[in-house]
């Protein structure tokens, strides 16, 4: 009696679970048909329970996903796994596809035979549309990347004929333009008053002018193309040597140089290119160079800083030089922009704009802070990563 009754009593509570679940629940026979269901399992497929029970497992399944499924049944009625679960679409009583996650394994004989099916099924129509969305989402985002490196490998191939064009069709004209000034400065000039050899001077001087724009561009493009070759780069001991040269060059000046060391300060050993790198370095240690030539002493300092609030370390060049007006800073980078004239100090007013594109491929930033008279300290950043360009 004892026996009868807890049998009961855990029918009951089996029943009171089945039955009242969150989730849809279902026993199904070995040959696939629904043998009992419960009320979440029926709103899911938008059937009555009386109308499911009977039907077979592919009547309610989506014909893409039955022969995947059936294999997986078979498999756990054999004993060849316990259990499985499933992503699969359902087909609701209207014959629209409802997705679910399905949970199926046996009830077993004391024997170990197979009595049934017992299925968990949680709708998740929600995350496959959204799953969905993103993958569309994605589809567009390569279709838009393979479109626009399309464009960009178009636009390099312009830039190429571009480049053809200003090495080839443009400097020609400035040659022959150099040329017959100075034949005619050579043939006619005693025979030139003053202010004819002065304009035949200006015109020589604009030509060279020109090309050796021109040059500037084309190294400019030439070293901001191609494949980053990633190492780690000692900027110190780049500094030191470069320092040396420039100081070799005018042994006159007297240098005090600060370079902190690469093996001790933080930030100045970098994963980057280090032929590109080295032109970043040339680049702002020339600057300071020749714009502290009017200086009795030039200082010139290398070294690194950290900003409390992104947290970034920053490499430095600060010197004691010219300066400049900080209202023009967003000047320094443009392309023959330049904030002081060419008679006080000479330059192409390029470098800063190669240096700028060189330290934008390897993912950095670079700005500077200054004041008319009181130097000028630059500061960049370089995050290269491997697959990043």
């Amino acid at each position: 009696l004892l026996t009868q009754q807890s049998l009961q009593e855990s029918e009951r509570k089996y029943r009171g679970t089945f039955f009242n679940a969150a989730v849809g629940m279902a026993r199904m026979a070995l040959d696939g048909s629904w043998l009992d269901v419960n009320d979440r399992f029926c709103e899911i497929l938008g059937y009555d329970r009386e109308e499911l029970v009977g039907k077979t497992v592919q009547d309610l399944t989506h014909p893409d996903d039955f022969e995947r499924e059936w294999k997986l049944m078979t498999d756990v009625a054999s004993g060849v796994r316990d259990t499985y679960d499933i992503d699969k679409r359902y087909l609701r009583r209207d014959g629209t596809p409802v997705w679910g996650h399905l949970t199926v394994s046996t009830a077993r004989s004391d024997g170990g035979d197979a009595l049934y099916y017992v299925c968990v099924v949680e709708d998740i129509s929600e995350r496959k549309e959204v799953e969905q969305k993103l993958q569309a989402l994605n589809t567009s985002l390569e279709t838009r990347v393979a479109e626009r490196t399309a464009e960009l490998t178009a636009l390099n191939q312009e830039l190429d004929a571009f480049n053809y064009s200003v090495s080839h069709d443009l400097r020609a004209p400035l040659r022959a333009i150099d040329g017959f000034s100075q034949a005619m400065e050579e043939d006619y000039g005693p025979q030139l008053d003053k202010g004819a050899r002065h304009y035949l001077g200006r015109i020589r001087n604009g030509a060279t002018r020109m090309s050796d724009m021109i040059e500037a561009l084309l190294r400019m493009s030439r070293l901001t193309r191609g494949e980053l070759h990633l190492e780690e780069v000692d900027l110190s001991a780049m500094a030191n040597e470069l320092l040396a040269n420039l100081q070799q060059e005018e042994p006159e000046r007297q240098l005090v140089a600060t370079v902190a060391d690469g093996l001790q300060a933080v930030g100045l050993r970098v994963m980057g290119d280090s032929r590109l790198l080295r032109v970043v370095m040339a680049n702002l240690l020339e600057n300071a160079w020749k714009f502290t030539r009017q200086r009795e002493e030039t200082r010139i300092e290398v070294g690194s800083a950290h900003d409390p609030e992104s947290g970034e370390q920053s490499i430095i060049v600060r010197d004691n030089g010219a300066g400049f007006d900080p209202k023009y800073a967003d000047r320094l980078f443009v392309p023959f922009q330049r904030l002081h004239s060419a008679g006080e100090f000479d330059g192409q007013g390029i470098g800063l704009a190669t240096v700028q594109r060189v330290v934008h491929r390897h993912n950095g930033q670079i700005w500077a802070q200054s004041q008319e008279d009181a130097g000028a300290t630059f500061y960049f950043t370089i995050k290269a990563t491997p697959g990043r360009q």
